[in-house]
């Protein structure tokens, strides 16, 4: 069936961040929380996108704040990480630990400078700009950590199908052990975000992969994971809790994941069924979903049908 259909009135245009700074956008990890996490949210949603392989032409400002902001920090670790395989001064020391943080700052500015010259990214580059600052004042010579690995994936096959991109693997030269570190934007900070933490897919998820798909025994004993928050205020909130989940937390983690993968077969069978009530609103955090308009304005059409032939207006096919 050939569907060609104007969803709604055309969405803004700009391009795309990895456009602006020519990079191939891999998306996120095949089978990691965020894709989870989807299907979670609505079965529709999981198949339109992992299935029917649509996606917006248009990313909204938070998703392309969140991702700019990851993507400076790797480039500011890279170059921590190039100078410290290749120094020649002993560990622990300001020259090993920051000899690369003034090519690294570059970098990193040179990134949102770059963004800030394309139109359309005005309030997206001067957010990341602002959070940068505020980072770089706190942390830029204080964290004293052997860069161990930055945007590391890991992938696990077998009863579960299960991936990770790690932000960043570090030796933490000053407590001791080998954590994870994982970048968060956030609108604000509150005790019910970072309690959630423990517990949390993509937190647990990292660490389950770590220790079953990674030898740690070359390394220091696993500390756990550095969660690394940023906010988005005129003057941004940096905060850092660290999470080390039991053995427990691992094991709910796995058997959860057994379940759901039963459940994504039933999904599956019954052809993405629409979890009505989580379309907008509360349930979507007061913003809506990413196929409002699809699902709103064609009800009677599923994912076959959008499978094939041309995607609904201001959607792609198949491009991460």
């Amino acid at each position: 069936m050939k569907v060609l259909v104007q969803t709604s009135a055309p969405p803004k245009t700009r391009r795309r961040l990895a456009d602006v700074l020519k990079l191939k956008d891999v998306g996120a990890s095949p089978y990691g929380s965020t894709v989870q996490k989807t299907l979670l949210a609505c079965p529709r949603e999981y198949g339109l996108r992992y299935h029917a392989g649509l996606h917006p032409e248009f990313v909204n400002d938070a998703l392309s704040a969140g991702w700019l902001w990851h993507y400076c920090l790797q480039r500011y670790y890279e170059e921590i990480q190039k100078a410290q395989r290749t120094s020649n001064a002993k560990q622990n020391t300001p020259e090993y630990l920051w000899g690369g943080a003034k090519a690294g700052l570059a970098v990193a500015y040179r990134v949102v400078e770059t963004v800030e010259s394309e139109p359309g990214y005005d309030e997206v580059a001067a957010d990341v700009r602002r959070m940068l600052d505020q980072y770089f004042e706190v942390y830029s010579d204080r964290d004293r950590w052997r860069i161990v690995a930055v945007e590391e994936t890991i992938i696990y096959r077998g009863v579960i199908d299960y991936s990770t991109r790690l932000d960043l693997l570090v030796e933490d030269l000053e407590r001791g052990g080998l954590w994870i570190v994982e970048h968060k934007s956030a609108r604000m900070v509150t005790s019910e975000l970072l309690d959630n933490y423990q517990l949390d897919l993509q937190i647990l998820g990292q660490v389950w992969l770590l220790k079953h798909c990674v030898d740690l025994a070359r390394y220091p004993h696993f500390g756990g994971v550095k969660i690394n928050i940023v906010t988005k205020h005129k003057t941004p909130q940096v905060v850092r809790i660290d999470v080390a989940p039991s053995n427990a937390h691992l094991q709910a983690f796995y058997d959860a994941q057994v379940q759901w993968k039963h459940v994504k077969g039933v999904m599956r069978t019954l052809g993405w069924p629409r979890s009505l009530g989580h379309c907008a609103g509360y349930a979507r955090g007061y913003s809506r979903c990413q196929f409002f308009d699809v699902c709103h304005g064609h009800p009677q059409l599923g994912v076959v049908e959008w499978s094939s032939g041309d995607p609904p207006y201001g959607f792609l096919r198949n491009v991460p």
